[in-house]
């Protein structure tokens, strides 16, 4: 018997059931009407198989048993009407044009059916274009303003969200390029206008700022126009020429006021290009009017971007999918891209019509899925195509200063190398953009063709574009200093001294394109090296010589040790061979002198015979007393043999224990090395690896390598910093722990606030409600609820699991909230506000209990007592005051010193009640009962902030001398230091159980520290006279002091060990400045002089001659310029070119001096007022009195 056929789904199903109650109607007991029913439960229950969904099986389920139940009443047997067990094997195709997502491309009018999660801010923009006519749509990259504009805005607007919208003009979109005024020229570019007609236009432009609005009145009659603007950040990444962008953005600002006709623009723009709007005049005022910000996507909104398309086309997810895929994009700053890319892989590797989590798995999840694919793809390539790729990624991005990296976009002929084959250029192109990794505009021929990367997250989530771009920029650093080498051999009369050596020589050879300076250069170089090398060979020669000789003698020494051996030998035989004779030769003497005696009377013939004896006793005693010297002199030769011996013995003992020092030494050096390779993956291993260097050399024994202390002294750095958190914009004002410890929030001048896992550092929310800086953090003493305070005068009170709003507090007329503290009740804040105003709040139900104005300036820090029965607050006029919590009356208050300092920081010990005060005179003054107990001095800048350790036994200071200090509380004695920011530290707080720190800084990061001791501090010893300047290199390997010995010292900043000593000045040196890239230091001295050096070989690169003394100097972000201040003004100085381009005058002495991020602004310190100038154009911008 056939199977019957199912209903292809629960909504054809439930059609049926409808139709089956309407035929009941009618034909109640009709044979017709009975078998329609058996026929609807056969197919109904064969729908199981594809039913996987609980809730959809329930309601397929409850429809056959109300039809069973139905044949039931009219007395008919139907069929089993048990719903079939759900067969994946059975699930329709799904087509693949039936594709869903779309990838790393934006939606647009066309696709806006797909487009789903943001029904909440297209109401917003609509309800913004009801009260204005313009729009700014700005967020961070892949935050989707491109899609929302397109897919969301504009169709709504055309299907009449406004009255009278469906019926305004709608231009081309308009993407700003290079050429801005072209681009805008095309898109009002009449159908069939002569190519002429945008030359025009475009110079019409160039020439009247009313041109825009003049053409739009012209071409639409009268009635609204909309123009969107995409991308606008791309007038800064991509126009070159001022002039031009100038001429482009004058042209909006007067569309923008054209108060007759109503036309309304709308741009998009990345919101990390915001403070480059500062330089278009009225423009900035007009886009802060305009401004809707995009946010992250929520859960909820994820979840509809996630489910809602696939819902329209019968598309399944793998049960807890949808939740991995939310959780693992949530808070991503790129997060739509992430997921739509991840999504259309999913797609491509669907199970008929089902997103599985095998495929989800193969691809690495959603925060890896874009490399894994662009990994699969270029291993595919040949080396040749790989080779070709690299080149063809680098032409599509390119470095940007402020915001590490920005697309471009290039004709298909610019890819064209004559060392390469178009064809296989144009083959790995069509690879990348079949994978939509790059994305192609067809141009008026093939060569003319645009192309641009897919999206820029590509640029920051594929590790190996990222690693390209950093070998390029390594690569164009090392080109351009090369150039620059080449230029100061020149301009210091060729001085040998000056050419290349080593690793600088051997990438210098290796570039195609060098200059004649530049090649003499190398080639001179190569010359010099060549002589040295020669030298060197001669002087080995020598040596080899030498060793040859000494080799000689001593064999020629052995062999003659040898031989007075056997001498030696010899002789002491000989000696007591003739010692024995002699003996012998004595007794026969003797006797025959007595047989003389006795025999007087014989004949003459007798005598004769006596007298024969005595001369042969003679000769034998002379031959005895010979033989005895001979051995007397033998015994001295071998004395001395034996002397040398031991001295020879005593060498190899010395030498035997140097090979051992050497082997200890190179020991120590690899343990050394292989604990710097571990510093950040494993501190605790690098850690462990560098005590075992140093523990190599016993106590008394020989000193550890350099190598091995400045591993030890890193790794100990290393093990007590936990963890960065890194995603501010600008300066952190606030950082505080969750009180379980897990979570870490931190607040800036970016208006935002984040919430991270504190384990991890992994981004939970980016919270951007606030409009103004973020001043000060609060959790619950649940932590459930996050408290921010802010310039935009609220209060918000934050729901930590959803990073949503839900309280918000505004004083009537307080001015910025400055400082925000839970009471232990958890239902009660302190807050502190610009006016010199001090509340306590009640959070449900929302009131204010207190408010006190006992305060001439601003209330910079409010805190609680361990039980919440006080508080306090301190303010700019340096008072604090000792409040009741519950009355509202002051217990007692610490006055204003002389000086009248600042008051930045409080903290109440949660044992004893001391109360820790930071002031801006640099120093902590802890008091008890109102009188003072101890003052903490140690820092070299402000004290921004105080917290004490939950035990009350430690005190940390957050310093603007850029570091925390940790402090003894009952006796004030510095424990440790904490350096690690590279900038003043703003905020700082322990956790719950005071085993770690949380420091926020100006340098845009938070650190999270283990709190314990770290080293001391090191006292580097070097000048003669006093420091009078210190700077940190950018990487902050090395430590510049200048002194009023008249030299710069370059210090290691980990060993405390001398690199470089610069002693030209013939003055103090006053003040000092690194190159961004770390490769120069500028010193200024009181000689008048600036002296760049290039810090790696001491050489001169450049002198610049101010006249009077130098006071402050400071590099632009780019390196380019230096700007050097006197007491006459600001000298701003072409670093490559030597020579002066802008003179700034100043009225007072310049004491400091700092470029702005975008080098476009610098800011002048001087004895009573700050001054802003523009760089450009040398104008002040502003002037700021202190």
């Amino acid at each position: 018997m056939a199977q019957p056929e199912p209903y292809t789904s629960l909504k054809e199903l439930r059609e049926q059931h409808k139709l089956l109650l309407e035929q009941r109607r009618s034909e109640d007991n009709a044979p017709e009407f009975i078998q329609a029913v058996i026929q609807f439960i056969q197919r109904g229950s064969a729908t199981g198989v594809l039913l996987d969904a609980e809730e959809a099986r329930w309601d397929a389920q409850n429809l056959l048993d109300f039809w069973s139940n139905e044949l039931h009443h009219l007395q008919q047997e139907g069929p089993d009407a048990t719903l079939s067990e759900y067969d994946p094997a059975q699930a329709p195709e799904l087509p693949d044009e039936l594709c869903p997502y779309l990838g790393l491309d934006a939606f647009d009018e066309a696709r806006q059916s797909l487009f789903f999660g943001r029904e909440r801010l297209e109401t917003a923009m609509i309800t913004a274009l009801e009260n204005g006519r313009s729009l700014a749509i700005v967020g961070p990259t892949g935050s989707g303003k491109s899609s929302l504009a397109r897919a969301g805005l504009i169709p709504l607007l055309k299907e009449g969200a406004l009255p009278g919208s469906e019926s305004w003009h709608y231009y081309p979109r308009l993407i700003p390029g290079h050429n801005p005024l072209r681009n805008l020229a095309r898109a009002l570019q009449p159908e069939f206008a002569p190519p002429i007609w945008t030359q025009g236009t475009v110079q019409n432009f160039r020439e009247s700022a009313d041109s825009l609005t003049d053409l739009i009145n012209q071409q639409t009659g009268g009635e609204t126009a909309v123009l969107l603007i995409d991308q606008f950040e791309e007038i800064f990444t991509l126009c070159a020429d001022e002039t031009i962008r100038h001429a482009f953005v004058n042209n909006l600002v007067n569309l923008f006021q054209d108060e007759n006709h109503g036309h309304i623009v709308i741009i998009t723009m990345r919101s990390d290009y915001e403070s480059r709007l500062v330089r278009l005049g009225d423009f900035q005022n007009l886009y802060e009017e305009a401004l809707v910000r995009v946010p992250a996507m929520n859960a909820a909104e994820l979840r509809q971007a996630i489910e809602k398309p696939a819902e329209a086309i019968g598309l399944k997810f793998a049960d807890g999918l949808v939740e991995q895929l939310i959780q693992d994009v949530l808070g991503e700053p790129a997060a739509l891209p992430l997921l739509q890319f991840t999504l259309l892989q999913l797609w491509a590797r669907r199970q008929r019509n089902r997103l599985t989590w095998t495929a989800y798995e193969e691809l690495g999840g959603a925060q890896q899925a874009l490399a894994t694919i662009a990994d699969a793809l270029y291993e595919n390539l040949s080396p040749v195509e790989q080779r070709i790729s690299r080149r063809i990624f680098l032409a599509l991005v390119q470095p940007d200063p402020a915001t590490d990296v920005t697309s471009r976009r290039v004709e298909r002929e610019t890819l064209y190398q004559a060392d390469d084959d178009p064809q296989q250029v144009d083959a790995v192109l069509e690879r990348f953009i079949a994978a939509r990794l790059i994305r192609l505009t067809p141009g008026d021929t093939r060569e003319k063709d645009r192309l641009e990367i897919g999206h820029i997250v590509l640029a920051r989530n594929w590790p190996r574009l990222l690693g390209w771009l950093e070998e390029d920029r390594v690569a164009r650093r090392r080109r351009l200093r090369l150039r620059a080498m080449a230029e100061q051999w020149d301009a210091t009369n060729r001085d040998p001294g000056a050419l290349l050596r080593g690793q600088l020589l051997a990438d210098a050879r290796r570039y195609d394109d060098l200059n004649e300076l530049e090649a003499l250069f190398v080639s001179r170089s190569l010359e010099a090296v060549e002589a040295e090398e020669q030298k060197k060979e001669a002087a080995r020669q020598r040596e080899l010589e030498m060793t040859r000789r000494s080799a000689r003698r001593l064999r020629l020494l052995v062999i003659g040790l040898t031989i007075a051996t056997i001498i030696t030998l010899a002789a002491l035989i000989l000696a007591s061979y003739n010692g024995s004779l002699a003996a012998d030769n004595q007794a026969t003497a003797e006797a025959n002198a007595a047989t003389a005696e006795a025999a007087q009377q014989t004949a003459e013939a007798g005598a004769t015979t006596v007298a024969q004896s005595a001369a042969t006793t003679d000769a034998a005693k002379s031959i005895a007393e010979t033989a005895e010297a001979i051995a007397e002199a033998e015994r001295d030769a071998a004395q001395q043999s034996a002397a040398e011996a031991a001295t020879a013995q005593a060498i190899a003992i010395d030498a035997a224990r140097l090979a051992n020092l050497s082997a200890r030494i190179a020991s120590a050096r690899e343990l050394s090395a292989a604990a710097l390779d571990q510093l950040d993956n494993d501190p605790q291993l690098a850690l462990l690896l560098s005590v075992e260097a140093i523990l190599i050399f016993p106590e008394n024994d020989a000193s550890p390598p350099p190598e091995a202390t400045d591993a030890l002294y890193r790794a100990l750095r290393a093990a007590q910093q936990d963890v960065t958190l890194a995603g501010h914009t600008d300066w952190v004002t606030a950082v505080a722990f969750s009180p379980d410890g897990q979570l870490a929030a931190t607040a800036g001048l970016d208006n935002s606030v984040k919430i991270w896992d504190a384990a991890t550092g992994q981004l939970r929310h980016d919270l951007t409600e606030h409009t103004a800086t973020v001043n000060d953090l609060a959790f619950s003493p649940d932590g459930r609820h996050l408290a921010s305070a802010s310039d935009d005068g609220l209060i918000l009170i934050w729901d930590v699991a959803e990073g949503t709003v839900v309280w918000a507090l505004a004083g009537e007329d307080d001015g910025a909230a400055r400082a925000v503290a839970y009471h232990p009740d958890g239902n009660r804040l302190a807050a502190g506000y610009e006016r010199g105003v001090a509340r306590l709040w009640q959070i449900q139900p929302r009131q204010s209990l207190l408010r006190r104005t006992d305060f001439a300036g601003p209330v910079n820090d409010v805190t609680f007592n361990a039980d919440g029965s006080q508080f306090a607050a301190g303010g700019d006029d340096g008072l604090v005051i000792l409040y009741d919590t519950e009355t509202g009356t002051p217990i007692t208050s610490v006055e204003p010193g002389s000086d009248a300092s600042a008051v930045y920081g409080l903290a109440i010990n949660p044992e004893n009640g001391d109360l820790a005060v930071a002031y801006a005179d640099n120093s902590v003054r802890i008091w008890r009962e109102g009188q003072p107990a101890l003052t903490l001095a140690g820092h070299s800048g402000f004290v921004f902030g105080v917290a004490y350790s939950p035990d009350g036994v430690r005190l940390v200071t957050a310093g603007g001398d850029g570091t925390a200090k940790i402090w003894d509380a009952a006796a004030g004695d510095l424990i440790s230091t904490l350096a690690g920011h590279n900038g003043p530290v703003t905020a700082v707080t322990f956790d719950d159980d005071g085993q770690r720190i949380a420091t926020a800084s100006q340098d845009g990061t938070a650190k999270i520290w283990i709190a314990r001791a770290s080293l001391e501090p090191r006292v580097l010893s070097g000048h003669n006279d006093a420091v009078l300047s210190l700077a940190y290199s950018p990487d902050g390997r090395f430590l510049a002091s200048g002194g009023a010995d008249n030299d710069a010292i370059l210090w290691d900043a980990a060993s405390g060990e001398q690199v470089n000593v610069f002693s030209r000045h013939d003055n103090a040196v006053n003040d000092l400045a690194f190159s961004p890239d770390g490769t120069l230091l500028a010193t200024g001295s009181e000689d008048s002089f600036v002296r760049i050096w290039q810090i790696d070989s001491e050489s001169l690169q450049a002198v610049f001659d101010q006249a009077t003394a130098v006071s402050s100097t400071a590099f632009s972000p780019d390196g380019a310029i230096l700007a050097v201040g006197t007491a006459d003004g600001i000298t701003l100085w072409d670093v490559a070119a030597e020579e002066a381009v802008l003179t700034l005058p100043q009225s007072e002495p310049v004491r400091d001096l700092a470029f702005r991020p975008d080098g476009r602004m610098l800011a002048a310190a001087g004895e009573t007022a700050v001054t802003l100038w523009d760089t450009a154009s040398g104008n002040v911008l502003n002037t700021i009195q202190g």
